[in-house]
């Protein structure tokens, strides 16, 4: 939860608004050393909380209901997106259009390593670019019918809790439910 969470919300700050801001004058660039190496550090912790999700659901400790669809999908598309974003930095570099900056280790190493393809990297960068721009629009077409809303559920019911002066976790009374064979 920690890696996926404040991944997802520094990819978000960096990437995006850093792209608003950019685009009002402040003189603020994706190839900036500072701003590759965060957005390509935030990248990794996000694969990485991804691939510990998936792992702690394909292989669990002990036994549980199953995994549901929802599950696969929503770490499916995060995975997508996160892996799909350095594809996207990697032909960005081979393309030209950026100066190559190494401080974005993650995506300037794989644009290394796709470099002997020699594809014709404008068509392949803006094939990427909008398949993961379609599958992000997806992504939070999909956000309201997830398991995943409660990134905005929790922090709602918290701030509402502390407006009615609510100041902890109100425990739930329990209930006797039979075991499962």
């Amino acid at each position: 939860h920690v890696f996926i969470a404040w991944s997802f919300a520094g990819l978000f700050l960096v990437g995006s608004l850093g792209d608003m801001v950019a685009s009002l004058g402040v003189p603020l660039s994706k190839d900036a050393a500072w701003f590759a190496a965060t957005n390509d550090t935030f990248g990794l912790l996000l694969v990485a909380g991804i691939a510990l999700a998936a792992g702690r659901r394909l292989f669990p400790a002990q036994p549980h209901p199953a995994t549901l669809f929802d599950d696969g999908l929503a770490l499916g598309l995060l995975g997508f997106l996160a892996v799909g974003g350095f594809f996207v930095e990697a032909v960005r570099y081979l393309e030209g259009t950026a100066g190559a900056s190494t401080a974005a280790y993650a995506g300037y190493g794989l644009s290394r390593a796709l470099n002997p393809l020699n594809a014709n990297w404008t068509v392949v960068h803006d094939w990427l670019w909008w398949s993961h721009g379609l599958v992000a629009l997806a992504f939070v077409a999909y956000l309201p019918y997830s398991k995943l809303f409660h990134m905005f559920t929790a922090p709602a019911t918290i701030v509402r809790g502390a407006a009615m002066g609510q100041t902890g976790l109100t425990p739930l009374p329990l209930v006797e439910l039979p075991v499962a064979g």
